[in-house]
């Protein structure tokens, strides 16, 4: 764990363009500091996705998580930085 408290590993950020309940510009700005700071993370936006509507039937926020899990537990460390 780094001295900030933060765990330094592979960070994955999907959210819904439409959130109604936390705006997009708060994911952007998140992203924006731990790509600064040097933090492994890559993030998904959403067009048409509100808050719960990202991880609705058939919205790709799940199989996008998966296929990352699964990307990082065989070493590759993916990155929008």
């Amino acid at each position: 764990m780094a001295s900030d408290g933060i765990v330094p590993s592979p960070l994955f950020l999907g959210q819904g363009v439409e959130d109604e309940v936390i705006p997009i510009d708060m994911q952007r700005t998140l992203e924006a500091a731990l790509c600064e700071r040097g933090r492994a993370v890559e993030t998904r936006e959403y067009p048409g996705r509100t808050h719960m509507g990202v991880i609705a039937e058939g919205a790709p926020l799940i199989d996008d998580l998966y296929a990352w899990a699964v990307a990082v537990a065989a070493g590759k460390r993916p990155s929008n930085c």
